[in-house]
């Protein structure tokens, strides 16, 4: 247990999540952001927070404003489970040498991302030897993600999945004792206690959006015209169906018109499939828009958000765009359940059902009342999905959990 204040405290978190440094003008960047600048919003919490994470030279889509009372530790860049795999002989030595160094062995407090290699190699050091309260961060069902970006492949589902299963084993046993707290990004209560993992201990959080990103109130046209998706463009956000189901909306309608931000490895596989449907003129991508006032430009110019993922954990895609006043159209899949009751902030639909996904934003687009209630309690729910709500939240939770006194700030 901690005895003094978590505001008092130095605090060592291991994050899986890449990042890149620019020596030239000392500048830290990366390409998709949203736990990163969660991260650097609530290490206020602490006296001082290093972050040790993947970091590659170069510079990435969106920059860092790195907040003074944080270090970061450079592990050897790597991006993804294989790429990690490949990697890990320049991983596993650096990270041997952090967890023995001063910043960790001074630390009050540890933190890691749960399942992980990361967590794997250095807790039997930092909890185990050292004795060091830590809190685990889950982020998602990494055992669903797994199967859905494998798709059956044997020996990749083995390389990936078995250390998964054995990482759950050590972090499971971890999350019932006093001092550790286990917390989950949305509500993974379903799948994290059939893995072995306390359960019912497990704080949920949802840092999603920055508070700037909230609209006062939301604006919805008399005509609904414009669907957007933005995110990944990957197999397990099946935006072939999306696509498939727009050409019967399009063959209807032909003021209709889908816009598709980002980028991915299905890219080039997707824009040939809008071809085969005939649907170019009505489908545009706009590749990848980095977060930004571009980027909320096609939020505030959209009039429904569609994201027909087979699988997720907790996106924030959804979160801005409740945050921006849109009415949202998703699939009932991950933790999206859990932040969107079906009807009153948003729709809900199977996954990988085409045809009641069409139906869906087809009666969305007719009712300009619908839309604007939607809307309206999207971007209500959207308030307490923000860093700063949440940062006030990761606080109580850790001075509850682990401190003797009365520590919050």
């Amino acid at each position: 247990m901690l005895v003094k204040p978590l505001a008092e405290c130095r605090a060592v978190l291991f994050v899986n999540q890449q990042i890149k440094y620019d020596p030239a003008t000392d500048q830290y960047s990366s390409d998709y952001t949203n736990l990163i600048d969660f991260l650097f919003k609530a290490s206020s919490i602490f006296k001082e927070l290093h972050i040790c994470l993947p970091v590659g030279e170069g510079t990435g889509r969106t920059t860092h404003d790195l907040p003074a009372n944080v270090r970061i530790i450079h592990l050897p860049f790597y991006h993804g489970p294989t790429d990690l795999l490949r990697s890990i002989h320049r991983v596993v030595p650096r990270l041997l040498h952090i967890v023995r160094s001063e910043p960790v062995r001074q630390a009050d407090i540890i933190g890691t991302v749960a399942p992980s290699t990361l967590g794997a190699i250095t807790v039997p050091i930092s909890y185990y030897v050292y004795g060091k309260p830590h809190f685990l961060l889950m982020r998602g069902d990494k055992r669903k993600t797994v199967a859905a970006r494998t798709d059956g492949a044997l020996l990749r589902s083995l390389l990936i999945g078995t250390p998964i299963k054995a990482y759950d084993q050590l972090f499971g046993k971890m999350s019932f004792n006093d001092d550790v707290v286990l917390l989950t990004i949305g509500d993974l209560s379903d799948a994290i206690g059939g893995y072995g993992y306390d359960a019912d201990s497990a704080h949920v959080i949802t840092p999603l959006v920055p508070e700037e990103l909230l609209v006062d109130e939301p604006t919805v046209s008399d005509h609904a015209t414009d669907l957007l998706y933005v995110g990944r463009l990957s197999e397990e956000k099946a935006i072939d169906d999306l696509l498939r189901g727009f050409q019967r909306l399009d063959t209807r309608d032909d003021t209709v018109h889908l816009h598709v931000v980002g980028s991915g490895p299905s890219a080039t596989q997707l824009k040939q499939l809008a071809a085969q449907l005939g649907i170019t003129d009505a489908v545009t991508f706009h590749g990848f828009v980095p977060k930004g006032p571009d980027l909320w430009a096609y939020f505030d110019d959209a009039d429904i958000f569609v994201l027909p993922s087979q699988t997720e954990g907790l996106p924030r895609v959804v979160a801005e765009a409740m945050a921006r006043g849109l009415p949202v159209v998703t699939t009932a899949v991950g933790g999206l359940p859990e932040l969107i009751d079906h009807g009153r902030n948003g729709m809900l639909v199977d996954p990988r059902n085409v045809d009641v996904l069409m139906d869906t934003i087809e009666t969305v687009r007719e009712d300009a009342n619908l839309r604007f209630h939607l809307a309206t309690e999207g971007q209500k729910t959207a308030t307490q999905l923000t860093f700063e709500a949440n940062r006030q939240r990761l606080l109580e939770i850790l001075s509850r959990a682990l401190c003797k006194s009365d520590p919050q700030s």
